[in-house]
């Protein structure tokens, strides 16, 4: 794969997201200003974090952004038909799946969508913002510029694409975790699929803007269609 992030990089990320801004902001300071400052400081906070992350990962990373941004424009029109592809298969793969898994729990429901839901009802500005533009723009830079793209220098795509989903998943269940909701933990098979398809417009177009289009995208429809079945 052409214009991976190179080693520090990749590190200097990883720590940045799975140690400053997921152990020491959202499950440490978050709760201390929610608890002291109310819910409005902590969306605010939230949003300065995320835009705070978004920064410092352009900041470090601009060469990798823009080189992969050039590949994308290059080939603008066979990348969009990638994102529209993509977005396509995960609406396919989350349906497919969530029907199995409620044919067979019918009661359970995944605290990540229930939390998601919450926050979209209380703060709808706030979840919009972080859900299309924040989270795919960091996610997809740590589990597919990150993860993926690092193990797939070396080993095969099946290989790559499934550890790069499968921690994708695990972020997901995250809070059934912590709660004890074991059963509820049923739906990193979902995520963990996703975070599977996610890996595939990065592998054909050779540039992880395709798939933080595709993740933007998918979230922003899925947003409108919460607001059209409400």
């Amino acid at each position: 794969m052409r214009n991976t992030l190179s080693n520090k990089k990749t590190i200097v990320f990883l720590i940045l997201y799975f140690g400053v801004y997921l152990l020491v902001f959202q499950d440490f300071l978050s709760v201390l200003i929610g608890k002291h400052f109310g819910i409005e400081m902590y969306f605010i906070s939230s949003i300065v974090m995320d835009l705070c992350m978004v920064l410092a990962f352009v900041f470090i990373g601009l060469k990798y952004f823009t080189q992969n941004f050039q590949i994308f424009v290059e080939n603008y029109k066979w990348n969009i038909k990638h994102i529209l592809t993509t977005v396509g298969s995960l609406f396919l793969t989350n349906l497919f799946l969530a029907q199995l898994i409620y044919f067979f729990l019918p009661t359970v429901q995944a605290d990540n969508q229930i939390n998601n839901d919450l926050v979209f009802q209380s703060a709808p500005a706030f979840y919009i913002l972080t859900a299309v533009i924040f989270a795919p723009f960091l996610e997809e830079t740590i589990f597919r510029g990150c993860i993926f793209a690092k193990i797939r220098e070396k080993h095969s795509f099946l290989l790559s694409a499934t550890i790069s989903g499968c921690a994708f998943g695990f972020l997901h269940i995250v809070a059934s975790l912590l709660s004890q909701n074991y059963s509820n933990c049923i739906f990193f098979v979902i995520y963990a699929m996703c975070g599977f398809v996610l890996c595939i417009p990065y592998e054909d177009t050779d540039t992880i803007t395709t798939s933080i289009f595709s993740h933007m995208l998918y979230n922003f429809m899925t947003i409108l269609i919460t607001l059209w079945m409400s």
